[in-house]
């Protein structure tokens, strides 16, 4: 076969590249840092650098080596979302959310806790822990509509919900839900006025 010059040009590139991905596959699995610094190409030493980053801040559940990432190429914010969310859960521990700097990302991370330990303990008394009125009926009602809405919406009592929003959207959504356990008309979903059973209607709906 007769390449032309561009074609052997773009023959070239390719296996370089290949080659470098390969260099820096080797590289992550050391997990040393200094190991990227051998690599020529300016953006691979970066991916390298992210990828030992990321992978040691997950391994090790330690925040600090977010700061190492780049922040263009990958996002030192998710770096820290998935160290402290995942911690905090498994060590059912509130403060580690504040390991993080991001207080934007402290706020979510404290936010989202109790809800998700209350899942994974299967326990929804653990929404009374939180000291936050909001968050504490927001993980409330997120329990009832992942646990026990979702098993028996037609003979669930909307009454158990907090709050009398989430009491009305549950009302509208039951009324709404046909044979196939799915909301009828996506009209309904733009009357609720509450998160929680706004994005259960997108995501139960049979679309026109």
């Amino acid at each position: 076969i007769n390449l032309s010059d561009s074609d052997k040009a773009e023959l070239s590139k390719t296996q370089k590249e290949l080659k470098l991905q390969e260099q820096i596959a080797k590289i992550v699995k050391t997990k040393d840092f200094s190991g990227c610094e051998n690599i020529n190409d300016a953006t691979y030493r970066t991916v390298c650098v992210n990828n030992i980053a990321l992978n040691l801040a997950k391994e090790t559940q330690d925040i600090s080596f977010c700061q190492k990432i780049d922040g263009k190429l990958v996002s030192k914010e998710d770096c820290e979302r998935q160290v402290v969310f995942t911690k905090s859960l498994e060590k059912e521990d509130i403060n580690v959310c504040k390991e993080t700097k991001n207080q934007e990302l402290q706020k979510q991370c404290e936010t989202s806790f109790y809800s998700q330990l209350a899942l994974k303990k299967n326990d929804i008394k653990v929404c009374d822990q939180s000291q936050n009125k909001e968050n504490a009926d927001f993980c409330y009602n997120n329990f009832l509509i992942t646990k026990n809405f979702t098993k028996d919406k037609i003979n669930f009592d909307c009454a158990v919900f907090r709050g009398k929003d989430a009491q009305n959207d549950c009302g509208l959504v039951k009324d709404s839900i046909g044979v196939k356990g799915k909301v009828q008309n996506m009209e309904v979903c733009a009357k609720l006025k509450t998160n929680l059973f706004l994005s259960y209607c997108f995501s139960n709906s049979l679309t026109k």
